[in-house]
């Protein structure tokens, strides 16, 4: 291959934007995928584009909360009793990134990974014919009531420390943003400048095609 030229595992949306822009900047590129474009997990997946979504899952008392799933053969969190052993380093590795400070750390590389990405991804889908998909609607997370949001409150500081908009909804701004929702939902976040891709398999063969142009 010439010196310019660089090789790309996986032709999901993450692989695809990868090549586009590195088309863009000059390189050779291919893309390897034993199935079509877009169709494993980015044919499945929400679409989420979420610049606010910087914390990581191993935060401070994740470990405490998910004990009692490990062992419960229904969650989906369950590990078989023969592997917790081998998966101990597994454990104490995600333990210690759960760490406060490491959770900072992770959570600071996670904000300059994301930021600007709804822009970015709207100026993409517009220069590959596809801007229809690209939605700037905003997010809604819910929760059945407050005891459950409260669970996850360290996430939600954490994300608001590196300047996540947030604004508290109940269930009759709920209804309001989305009547589909069911009433099950009584509350939760709105994040106004969040933003989705409304079918993840279409963006995935636009990219697919503009690399092949």
């Amino acid at each position: 291959m010439q010196n310019n030229s660089v090789a790309i595992i996986g032709a999901g949306i993450v692989g695809l934007c990868t090549a586009h822009a590195l088309r863009k900047a000059g390189w050779q590129v291919t893309v390897f995928d034993a199935q079509d474009p877009g169709s494993q997990c980015s044919f499945g997946n929400a679409g989420a584009l979420s610049e606010g979504s910087v914390a990581p899952l191993a935060m401070p008392g994740v470990i405490r909360q998910a004990a009692s799933m490990l062992l419960d053969s229904t969650s989906a969190l369950h590990v078989p009793l023969a592997y917790l052993l081998p998966a101990m380093p597994w454990f104490v590795r995600f333990i210690g990134a759960s760490r406060p400070e490491r959770v900072r750390q992770i959570a600071t590389a996670l904000h300059d990974l994301l930021t600007e990405s709804v822009r970015h991804h709207t100026e993409l889908a517009h220069d590959i014919g596809c801007a229809h998909l690209i939605k700037t609607t905003g997010q809604l997370h819910l929760y059945p009531d407050a005891n459950s949001r409260d669970k996850d409150k360290a996430s939600w500081q954490l994300k608001a420390d590196f300047g996540l908009a947030m604004q508290s909804v109940d269930r009759a701004a709920i209804a309001e943003l989305e009547p589909a929702v069911s009433d099950t939902y009584r509350c939760g976040w709105f994040l106004p400048d969040e933003g989705w891709v409304s079918d993840p398999f279409q963006y995935s063969q636009a990219l697919a095609r503009a690399n092949t142009d």
